[in-house]
């Protein structure tokens, strides 16, 4: 984070620059369970009230840095660690409520996330200042994804065609396999790669 931005030239050649995202999930992961266990034996009634504050805290931290830290806010948890509460939050919520919607309500919230996600995607550039609060788009739409497209929805419907699913499946190992690939293409070719 302190030596370069995420979408500078330079990091084109860093073939593991896309790692820095895993390391933010690995902190977390670490860091996640002892405070619930922590909470859970101790303070159980104020977990979810904990959760939210520092969901609401890492969030405008987030905002104020993005203009502030551009480069830190980028890469470091404390900026970040909302977008991950946030699905700790979700996931709670769809484990202790077993609430049904109606197929309208399911149908309207899953494709206004998928449109959320899109407009991040079609939308959003390395001109964007990113996290801040543009993040809301792409996070609140996969909560909107994640709560409401169930089995009824048109969205089920085609997250669910076989092809598709074999993409989800391979698309981490994608990401995981892609940068490393472009950059040493790029340090051999040295130029800018083609279609």
């Amino acid at each position: 984070w302190s030596e370069s931005g995420y979408f500078n030239t330079n990091t084109e050649f860093k073939p593991l620059i896309h790692t820095w995202s895993l390391s933010v999930e690995e902190q977390f992961y670490i860091l996640f369970p002892i405070i619930l266990l922590f909470f859970l034996n101790f303070f159980k009634f104020l977990t979810r009230i904990f959760f939210i504050t520092l969901l609401i805290l890492s969030l405008l931290f987030c905002m104020w840095g993005s203009f502030s830290y551009p480069n830190a806010t980028f890469y470091l948890l404390p900026f970040r660690g909302w977008e991950i509460i946030l699905g700790v939050l979700t996931a709670l919520y769809l484990h202790k409520n077993n609430i049904k919607f109606k197929k309208i309500f399911n149908e309207f919230f899953s494709i206004l996330g998928f449109c959320l996600i899109g407009i991040s995607i079609i939308f959003l550039d390395s001109e964007t200042i990113f996290p801040g609060y543009i993040a809301l788009l792409p996070t609140i739409g996969t909560v909107l994804l994640i709560t409401f497209c169930q089995k009824d929805t048109i969205l089920y419907k085609l997250f669910t065609i076989k092809y598709l699913i074999y993409l989800g499946l391979i698309s981490y190992s994608l990401y995981l396999w892609h940068q490393p690939i472009l950059a040493f293409v790029k340090f051999y070719s040295l130029n800018e790669i083609t279609i």
